[in-house]
């Protein structure tokens, strides 16, 4: 099989956009998954495949048109593969597209440079060994540089000019390497194969290197923003439980000042009426007395206080909790963790509308050597995750997921692990803690 060697043959584009976009749906959440995933996979290989061979060479007027379905066909792909917003595959697919780019200039300048310059025979299986070679150390490079930093970019929050940077760097790098293809005679075109290859090669590598340290700032700053927001709800939490115990102080003192107070009266009363209405709200004291005292100040203050929402909202709230199991954890972490959790519940449950259902379960024990805190809620409508945290619902977008994110920051700071889901109605948040 002969191939003109100033012309880089389109199915290598194609196997190597495939490739990089395989690359980069490795490191993001999944939308299916199984075979599904993997016939997906394979139609698109074929499809790119097809078309860029189909395609090869076009004249000058269709370049561009046929560069634009292609990398709509890289979108599509990571589209159906990936659990992520449109801007957000928009951006990997612009990397997947510049990478794959770099990864065919490269082994084309190799294998061209080996045939005119020493002395190998022009042959498909050389080319295709030496391809697979330059795909392998390519790709692999890459995938080295992601994975290192894989829990930081499942954090990358990108916004619309996040995005729009990543596009500019992407097409302004493809049209300098590609001009003297695509348009002859302009100052930046060159004349021989040789030049046209270094330059493209280049130009491809030094886009990637940009992308790539673009994306490392991003994923940088997202992460910073996180952390701060996860310590301002973390303050907030602790800010609110020291507020709630100051209030649920008062309200004791005012409770304890009313048992005197009623226990005075009934010796003045000796209507059979007003004694027993007397009787009543002495019971519903030590009702209030005994609620919620699992042998933690802290989480008994949380408890209380969230109790009192509860009511507001008509929603009921069962505690069977042994808050000395908890004893280990500092109160800032103990109040932001239930604080959030129970936060939540409440949200979720104040929006169903039958008063009825409106539920939340709370349990703290001993199970297995470990500690188990399990926190469930009904809810009404949909309930969406990204990966393994819960897309907000909430109309404030400042805060978006990181409720459920300093949950699990905090309880992996004591070696736990947090389960999320769903399950006929119910909002299910299990932790476990090692003894």
């Amino acid at each position: 099989m002969h191939t003109e060697l100033s012309h880089t043959p389109g199915i290598l584009y194609a196997i190597a956009y495939w490739l990089s976009a395989m690359l980069y749906c490795r490191f993001l959440p999944e939308r299916v998954k199984g075979m599904k995933r993997r016939l997906i996979a394979a139609f698109f290989f074929v499809l790119l495949c097809g078309f860029m061979t189909l395609t090869d060479h076009p004249p000058v007027y269709l370049f561009f048109l046929f560069i634009s379905i292609e990398i709509g066909m890289i979108y599509l792909l990571m589209y159906l593969l990936c659990d992520m917003p449109p801007g957000k595959t928009v951006y990997y697919c612009a990397r997947a597209f510049m990478l794959g780019e770099l990864a065919t200039s490269l082994g084309w300048l190799l294998y061209f440079y080996s045939v005119t310059r020493l002395g190998a025979r022009a042959s498909l299986p050389f080319m295709c060994a030496l391809m697979a070679a330059v795909y392998a150390v390519v790709f692999g490079v890459i995938y080295i540089l992601e994975k290192r930093q894989e829990k930081d970019a499942q954090l990358l929050e990108l916004g619309g000019r996040d995005i729009a940077g990543a596009l500019v760097i992407a097409a302004s790098t493809y049209l300098v390497s590609n001009i003297s293809f695509a348009v002859a005679n302009t100052p930046f075109s060159m004349r021989y194969s040789n030049e046209i290859f270094i330059m493209r090669t280049l130009t491809d590598f030094g886009g990637v290197i940009i992308l790539l340290l673009y994306h490392n700032l991003l994923v940088e700053v997202s992460a910073r923003t996180e952390a701060e927001l996860e310590q301002q709800l973390l303050q907030m939490q602790y800010s609110n439980y020291q507020i709630s115990q100051e209030s649920i102080d008062l309200i004791n003192q005012k409770y304890h000042d009313l048992k005197h107070q009623i226990a005075a009266l009934r010796f003045e009363l000796n209507d059979e009426e007003k004694y027993g209405y007397l009787t009543q709200m002495e019971d519903e004291i030590r009702q209030y007395e005994a609620e919620n005292k699992t042998g933690n100040k802290v989480l008994d203050t949380i408890l209380t206080a969230k109790s009192l929402v509860c009511q507001n909202q008509r929603i009921s709230m069962n505690v069977v909790a042994d808050g000395t199991l908890l004893a280990f954890m500092s109160t800032m972490d103990l109040s932001a963790l239930f604080g959030n959790a129970l936060d939540n519940a409440i949200r979720g449950a104040a929006s169903v509308a039958d008063e009825n259902e409106r539920l939340i379960r709370v349990v703290v024990c001993e199970q297995m050597g470990f500690v188990l805190v399990k926190i469930e809620n009904r809810y009404a409508g949909e309930v969406r995750f990204d990966g393994k945290d819960l897309i907000t619902t909430k109309n404030n977008k400042d805060y978006h997921g990181y409720g459920v994110k300093s949950i699990r920051k905090t309880v992996e700071k004591y070696d736990g692990t947090v389960t999320i889901r769903t399950q006929d109605g119910w909002f299910l948040l299990s932790i476990l803690f090692p003894r």
